[in-house]
Formats: structure tokens, C-alpha cells, sequence
């Protein structure tokens, strides 16, 4: 008579408590992208003004508002409707709020001195820089 196996019952387990399975990961994902996204706002913000801010001592001030272009330069990463980007930030001169005449003035301005720093352009060239890096291997 042949020999009798044992019986070989697999009591393995997965443990679903860790803190991946705490959380929603594909919203921690967003999270993430969000939180990266608006730190290039930011960053990309504050670069634009210093870049706009160069050689504004031999520059007027804006003529209906007596501020700077860089005063009203933001990033952010919505719409102005308030709605979010699931993945985009904006570095931008913003003229709302303002009558036709201050806003035209505003504008005015934010293309004659970014016609000579160039300081939006260059933000947005690295930014892109970035993004290229971030997608690599994804193609």
C-alpha cells in the first residue's frame, strides 16, 4: 500500500492593514501631484517677479496703477473659476479685478518689460525642463 501524504494546506495570509490600505492610494497620488504642482506655481511666481523686477529702477511705474508688473505677477493651480487642475500650473501677470483702462495699462506694461527681461519665458522654459524629466521613460 502506498505511503500517505500529508495534507499540505496553505495558511498564508496578507495583511491589509499597513498604511497603504489606510488610505485611498490613487487620491494620495492626486494629493501628491497637486501639492508638487502648486510648489511650481510658487516657485515659478516668485522667479518671474525677480526676473521682471530686473532693471526696474530705470523703468517707470505703471502709469494708472504706480506699481510694478511684478506686483501682479501669481501662479496658481486653478481656474479662475475656483475649479482645480487635476495637473497644470500657471504663472501669469493677472489684470482682473481692475477697470478696462488700469487693466489695459497693467497689460500694457507686463508686455513691454517682459519684452525685455524675458523673466516669463524663461520660467516657463524650465518649467518645461522639469516636466520632461518627470514623464522620462513614459513614452
Amino acid at each position: 500500500m502506498a505511503a500517505r501524504r500529508p495534507s499540505m494546506r496553505s495558511t498564508a495570509s496578507v495583511d491589509f492593514s499597513g498604511p497603504f490600505f489606510r488610505k485611498d492610494p490613487e487620491k494620495t497620488i492626486m494629493e501628491n501631484m497637486h501639492t508638487f504642482m502648486q510648489g511650481i506655481a510658487d516657485e515659478g511666481a516668485k522667479a518671474a517677479r525677480e526676473g521682471l523686477m530686473t532693471g526696474s529702477g530705470g523703468r517707470a511705474m505703471i502709469r494708472e496703477l504706480g506699481d510694478r508688473v511684478a506686483d501682479h505677477v501669481i501662479g496658481r493651480t486653478s481656474a479662475l473659476s475656483g475649479k482645480r487642475w487635476a495637473a497644470a500650473a500657471v504663472i501669469q501677470v493677472l489684470n482682473e479685478g481692475y477697470d478696462d483702462r488700469a487693466g489695459t495699462s497693467l497689460m500694457a506694461a507686463a508686455s513691454y518689460v517682459e519684452g525685455r527681461t524675458a523673466a516669463i519665458r524663461r520660467v516657463t522654459r524650465n518649467i518645461n525642463a522639469n516636466k520632461a524629466d518627470l514623464t522620462k521613460g513614459l513614452e
